[in-house]
C-alpha cells in the first residue's frame, strides 16, 4: 500500500496524481467516518453493456473463463474448411 499526502491547491481542489491506463475516472465515496473513499472507474463499449446487466450470461461468461484458467477445455473440429457434412 502507498500513503501519500496530497494537499489541496487554491480552490481546495485536489490531483489524485496520474490515473493507470484504463481508468477514466473515479467513483467518489463519503464514509460516515469522514474518510473518502476513490474507486477507479473504467468505460466499456456500449454494444458490450448488455453482457454486464444480463446476470445468467455474465455468470455463464465467468464460468467459462474459470474453466479455462483451470485448464477444462473441450476439443472441438475446425470449421474453417466449410462443412463437414459427405
Amino acid at each position: 500500500m502507498t500513503v501519500k499526502i496530497l494537499r489541496p491547491d487554491a480552490k481546495g481542489r485536489i490531483s489524485v496524481g496520474i490515473a493507470r491506463p484504463g481508468v477514466i475516472g473515479y467513483q467518489r465515496i463519503d464514509e460516515p467516518d469522514g474518510r473518502i473513499t476513490l474507486i477507479p472507474m473504467a468505460a466499456i463499449p456500449e454494444r458490450e453493456l448488455w453482457l454486464y446487466q444480463d446476470k445468467v450470461a455474465l455468470a455463464s461468461v465467468q464460468r467459462g473463463i474459470a474453466q479455462s484458467k483451470a485448464g477444462k477445455l473441450a476439443k472441438w473440429k475446425s470449421f474453417a474448411s466449410g462443412s463437414e457434412e459427405e
